[in-house]
């Protein structure tokens, strides 16, 4: 990649724009990865387990970690996913919500 060896610009390349491209570049890999195991996984499930999958693999402050813990004593299950579900069905609310109103 161009962007990425700082070619494509006159000045020096953006470290956002850099971190950008390599968190990118890291959940391509992912996905990769999650369709080798499962070619068969559609692509919203492919989407929301990369997703998981690259939450647990950040790193955790020690509070995370204790309601993490104190959740499942009580039942709570986990939180990541619960957040991760409730997000892309918020998503899929929102196009199909769109998609009726370009059909009025």
């Amino acid at each position: 990649m161009k962007m990425l060896n700082g070619e494509a610009g006159a000045g020096p390349l953006d470290p956002a724009v850099k971190a950008f491209e390599e968190h990118r570049q890291e959940f391509i890999e992912l996905m990769r990865e999650i369709r080798k195991k499962d070619p068969h996984i559609t692509p919203t499930e492919l989407q929301k387990q990369a997703e998981y999958e690259m939450i647990s693999r950040g790193p955790k402050s020690r509070a995370f970690y204790r309601v993490q813990a104190t959740r499942r004593l009580i039942g709570g299950g986990d939180i990541v996913k619960k957040r991760i579900d409730k997000e892309h069905n918020k998503a899929l609310n929102a196009v199909s919500l769109a998609t009726i109103r370009e059909c009025d």
